[in-house]
Order: structure tokens, then sequence, then C-alpha cells
């Protein structure tokens, strides 16, 4: 038998994934849930994409450009080494790093044109010491924490910290910022409270000759729900991938679901009654029935907390995920039903009239949509489809070829 050559098996694996498990991502659905949001603000407030976790699992660089030709003006990441995979993928628009980084990495903040939260002296320092070797000012979002409890000046101290912020010449104080506890929850009397703190450290700072010109606090369950916080920016991110902010925002605002974790059916055998699956033997099966095992486990981001609660989708019908997911396997109760090798499985998505949704998943496992679709993995490849996809140089063969 004549193997392959490495040509033809470079060739065949740019044709699909690296292997029979796959995130297919639509990035006209972030396009359209972009539009949506925009929709819903003040022509004179900005928006912010929140593309932190690479992109909440969807693809960091394809989710912002799809975001920026959509009508985004800024994108929010994390840490410093996510905004600097941004400008390396040629991307110009503003990026604030929502975390504070530690003072080594002020360098290449200013390295790499972004901007950053500030809320330690240590830091400010260390950022316009950069900045000056650069020969250029380094802008800032001063971060207060209003309630939240995680980062921030506290309101008490903000006009001490802006004051001294001033002494630095290579600093540019460009905005601040604070983070709502409690927008996503229906009673808006904790987060009312927040803006208002919030409020009052703006109107102190006026009072004191200083006006910071970009202001934002408003999440996407903020903006939606009490648009009175819109102000300069609004940061939104899991609207952006089509899953629910809050339970209440309106329902003018239309979202689509944006990735769909899929898998190629990888072997399937009938087991007499009584036959043990996976580790532990915690599920026996209580008769012949069919089993199908799909090459997707725990290291892919299919959490274990799923065993004998998940399911999938084949031929357009849900079977029950039974026994303990493995780390690059999970089995399958089917009954009677006839399945091949090869068979397109769903495991987060729609199939026929069928869907599993990120939510319905979190509620299985007492977490929150958001961790559902960051916990899809790195060697899980992602598939972009959809017209947007096709702008941004995205072959659409292997999705047109099954």
């Amino acid at each position: 038998m004549e193997l392959p050559s490495v040509e033809s098996a470079v060739a065949a694996l740019s044709e699909g994934p690296h292997r029979p498990a796959w995130a297919e991502v639509d990035l006209d659905g972030i396009s359209h849930n972009v539009k949506s949001i925009r929709e819903h603000l003040s022509p004179t407030t900005g928006l912010m994409v929140v593309v932190k976790a690479n992109g909440y699992g969807h693809g960091a660089v394809p989710v912002a450009k799809a975001a920026l030709h959509s009508g985004a003006q800024w994108l929010g990441v994390a840490i410093v080494e996510e905004g600097i995979n941004l400008r390396q993928a040629g991307i110009k628009a503003p990026i604030l790093i929502l975390g504070v980084p530690p003072t080594w990495q002020a360098a290449l903040v200013v390295e790499h044109d972004l901007r950053v939260a500030v809320c330690t002296w240590d830091f400010a320092e260390a950022l316009a010491s950069a900045a000056k070797k650069r020969n250029t000012q380094a802008k800032v979002h001063v971060k207060l924490d209003t309630g939240m409890g995680r980062l921030g000046i506290l309101p008490d101290e903000a006009l001490d910290f802006v004051r001294r912020l001033q002494t630095l010449s290579n600093l540019e104080i460009e905005g601040i910022f604070s983070h709502f506890a409690t927008a996503d929850e229906p009673d808006k009397g904790y987060a009312k409270e927040q803006f208002r703190i919030f409020n009052g450290v703006l109107e102190q700072l006026e009072g004191a000759g200083i006006y910071i010109p970009i202001r934002h606090m408003a999440n996407t369950a903020a903006a939606l729900t009490m648009p009175e916080t819109q102000l300069s920016l609004v940061r939104s991110g899991i609207a952006v991938y089509g899953l629910s902010a809050a339970a209440d925002q309106p329902s003018s605002l239309k979202l689509q679901p944006c990735m769909e974790l899929k898998a190629a059916v990888s072997y399937v055998h009938r087991v007499p009654a009584g036959s043990g699956i996976s580790y532990g033997k915690e599920f026996v099966t209580p008769k012949a029935t069919n089993i199908v095992t799909l090459p997707v486990g725990y290291a892919d981001g299919y959490s274990r907390l799923f065993s004998g609660k998940g399911e999938v989708l084949l031929k357009g019908r849900r079977y029950p995920i039974v026994g303990n997911i493995c780390m690059d396997q999970c089995m399958a109760d089917v009954g009677d039903l006839s399945v091949e090798i090869g068979e397109e499985a769903v495991l987060l998505g729609r199939q026929g009239s069928e869907q599993i949704t990120a939510d319905e998943l979190a509620e299985k496992i007492g977490t929150i949509n958001y961790e559902i679709v960051c916990m899809i993995g790195s060697r899980v490849p992602r598939i972009y489809k959809g017209e947007e996809a096709k702008r941004q140089g995205f072959s659409a063969d292997w999705l047109e070829k099954n």
C-alpha cells in the first residue's frame, strides 16, 4: 500500500478541520448582533466590543474585525498579550486593557499603543517612564471601584489619585470607568447605587476643574435595561456572541448565537444489556443498545460535569451522553438508531428542528453561558462561515463540501 505524500496530506487538512471535532463560528451572526446592539444605543454613545478570552472562545481576531466592520469603535481585552495579538493582526482601533497589568509589562503597553486601566501608582509610574523613553503619551483609563470589589480606586480616594496622575507628564488621562456587579439582575437597586457613586466622583472631579472626556460604566445588561448609564461608551461582551446578557433585556434585541460544537462519529457498536460504559462503570446499559463514541472530551472543554447530563443531536434527535466523559471522548446511547461512522453530531447548536443552547448547558452544570463558550479549548479548530468570513478571507470550501 502506497502512503500518501506530504503534499496530499497537507491538501487534505486544508479542506477542513484538522480533527473530526470542530466549532463552527458564524461571523455574520457577530455582525448582526453588533448592529442590533448599536441600534439600542444613543447616537452619541460609542460601542466597545469585548474580545477577551479569545473572543469568548469564538476567535478574537475574526470577531474583532467583524465587530469593527459592523459599527463598533473600540475593543476591550483583559490582558496585554490579548491586545498585542490584535495589533499583530493589523487591527488599528483603540484597544483598552480592562485588567491591571504587572509593572514589567508597561513597556509593552506603550510599544503596542494600547490603552490601559490604571488604579495603582506603581504601574502609573512605570507606564509614564516607558512612554517617556519612547517620547510619547500613554493613554490611561482610571478604574473606580463603585461596588464590584475587584479592581479600582475607592471613590473617596479618586480625586487625590487623579491629581497625582496629572503630575506624570507622559500620561494622558483619557478615560474613567467602573463596572456593575448586578446589572443583569431584575432588581436594579444596587446597580443604581453604583451609578450614583460613579456620577458623584465625576462631579467631584469637575468641581476641582478636572474633566475626563471618556466615561464608561455600562455593560450590555446595563445599557439595555438602564439606558441612562450609556455615557461615552458601552462595553458589550456576551450579547455580541448571541447569548443573553440579562433576563429582562428588551425583546427588540434580536440576537443570533454564533457558535456550534460538532463532531464526526468515531465509533459505533452494539452492546448487550449489562454493559458498563466508561470509567467507573457508573452507567450500565439496561438493555441491548447502540453506543456511539464521539471524539470530544473534557480536554476540549466539554466538561466532565456533563457526564450523565449532556445530550447530543444525531439525525435531528436528542440522545443522552452516558458514562463518565473522558479526556478526549464521550459516549451516547442511541438505542436502536442506525448511525454510521463519520456522521455529524452536535453537542452545542442546531440540527434539524432541535437545538442545544449554551444557556441549557449552563443550567445543567450550574454555571453561566459565558463559561460554556469560553471552555471550548484551543485544540478544537474554529471553522468560520458567512459572508463576513469570506470578506476576511476565510475559505468556505469545507462548509460547502460537507
